[in-house]
């Protein structure tokens, strides 16, 4: 600090401290007051000695301190927004299954109890309803010799699902329950006679689909879709 440099030029109080706004109240407006007048004299008296233009200057400091610290805040939740998956942005704004819509298509792998495989091609169409909270999907495979139809109607609430799923060619149908979160969910069904499971797993515009059965001729179904 350079004492001998002289009476400096010092920026008015009201640059230090917020300037008294008449809405305070009369009794917050006087002790504002007060503080300014306060601040006015301490600067007057340090200003020869250069210790008052330290003091704005780390004031300053400190002022522009908090904005970066501000900017910075706003600019990591700006990115967070921007690096989101397409698919929880979009599910956040319209309910769980809304990223889900429309029709998907792929390949499925079917394989039989008696052990026998066959490769069939599938389409699915995924509906919600209710803002996004219900959905109602049908998937459909088929080849030269084999036939699959599922459809559900499935409801969500929080990460937990209900609802009801049939597979239409081997009379199979159950009760669903199960948990789901962005565009992922696994799901168990039970009806008569019957149980099996149900996993999806859902990376943007790719999906697959994994069905276990038990009490029915169909052992197990994996299928590969894309968002068409």
């Amino acid at each position: 600090m350079d004492h001998g440099r002289g009476a400096q030029p010092v920026p008015p109080s009201e640059h230090v401290l917020p300037a008294c706004n008449s809405d305070f109240g009369p009794q917050r407006w006087a002790f504002c007051v007060l503080a300014q007048h306060l601040v006015t004299i301490a600067v007057e008296m340090l200003r020869y000695t250069g210790v008052a233009d330290d003091l704005v200057e780390e004031a300053r400091m400190i002022r522009w301190q908090a904005r970066v610290r501000r900017s910075a805040l706003r600019a990591v939740a700006i990115l967070a927004v921007v690096a989101a998956p397409t698919g929880v942005l979009e599910a956040q704004a319209g309910g769980p299954f809304s990223y889900l819509s429309g029709t998907w298509s792929g390949a499925a792998q079917v394989r039989l109890t008696s052990g026998n495989t066959e490769t069939l091609k599938c389409r699915a169409y995924y509906s919600p309803k209710e803002a996004g909270a219900g959905l109602g999907l049908a998937i459909r495979c088929a080849s030269a010799s084999s036939r699959i139809e599922l459809r559900a109607q499935l409801a969500q609430t929080g990460h937990d699902i209900t609802g009801q799923w049939e597979e239409r060619t081997y009379n199979a149908s159950g009760n669903v329950t199960g948990r789901g979160r962005d565009g992922n969910f696994a799901l168990s069904i039970v009806g008569g006679g019957f149980k099996g499971t149900m996993a999806v797993q859902t990376n943007g515009s790719n999906q697959t689909v994994t069905i276990r059965t038990e009490g029915v001729t169909l052992k197990s179904v994996n299928i590969s879709l894309s968002k068409a």
